[in-house]
């Protein structure tokens, strides 16, 4: 009898399994999107970080959702990212947001040394101020992200995440010894003085401050932004009181 009753719940199971298995593979459908970057295949951080998010994306989601990725250039110029997204010309892009203020810019003594720095400039500024963060933008069509399935949308947030700690830290190892080349190659480097980082700065919160009052979007995250920043200089702070106390603890111990 117990074993009868034991097949009986197993043959249960079973049937539970091949009902379940369709409604898993429904949810897990075979997408694929294309994603145009402002990068060159030649600066291989940026770009390579494009390639690393895309290869995270389709082992996250058991290569159910692929988004290939192409160089500026390949399906359109590098400026025109944004664009290309907003009209569904591709699925997503991955771009520098600041460049459609018509700013153009790399990131840090590799790119540099790629693009042929030495040839074009003999001095070598630091540090890059208006450079905070070696780290693109994933901007993505809203009628297409809205479509994405929610595993999907989970998997290109963690896929980015990823993507921002690897593009950062491959700069980390890479800006030094680029650096030094740059230097073996005839760039002289130079600091900017104290009097033209404080006339940027100036300018630079000029510029916040009239955006605040004519874009309310950039007045809700500006006013994010200055309220970390206040924070974490607070921490610093109290960061430098503490190691000065410990330090005067310990030249007196001596």
């Amino acid at each position: 009898m117990k074993r009868r009753e034991f097949l009986k719940a197993g043959g249960v199971g079973l049937a539970a399994s091949t009902v379940a298995a369709p409604a898993i593979a429904q949810s897990m459908p075979e997408i694929r999107w294309r994603l145009a970057a402002s990068w060159p295949k030649s600066l291989d951080t940026l770009y390579g970080g494009c390639e690393y998010f895309c290869k995270r994306v389709a082992e996250i989601t058991d290569n159910r959702f692929r988004i290939q990725s192409f160089a500026a250039g390949e399906i359109v110029p590098g400026l025109q990212v944004l664009d290309a997204v907003s009209n569904g010309t591709v699925e997503m892009g991955n771009t520098a947001l600041y460049y459609y203020w018509g700013k153009n810019a790399w990131v840090g003594p590799y790119d540099d040394e790629k693009l042929g720095f030495v040839k074009v400039a003999k001095y070598y500024y630091y540090p890059g101020w208006w450079e905070g963060t070696g780290q693109g933008h994933n901007v993505i069509n809203i009628e297409r992200w809205n479509a994405l399935p929610k595993a999907y949308q989970a998997a290109v947030t963690a896929a980015s995440n990823e993507c921002f700690t690897w593009v950062t830290g491959k700069y980390d190892f890479v800006n030094p010894p680029a650096l030094k080349r740059l230097i073996s190659a005839g760039a002289i480097l130079r600091p900017f003085p104290q009097e033209v980082l404080e006339g940027c700065y100036s300018a630079a919160n000029e510029v916040y401050s009239d955006l605040s009052k004519t874009n309310p979007h950039f007045a809700k995250m500006y006013a994010s932004l200055t309220a970390y920043r206040g924070d974490s200089l607070m921490w610093m702070q109290v960061a430098e009181l503490s190691f000065d106390s410990f330090m005067m603890r310990m030249r007196t111990r001596t």
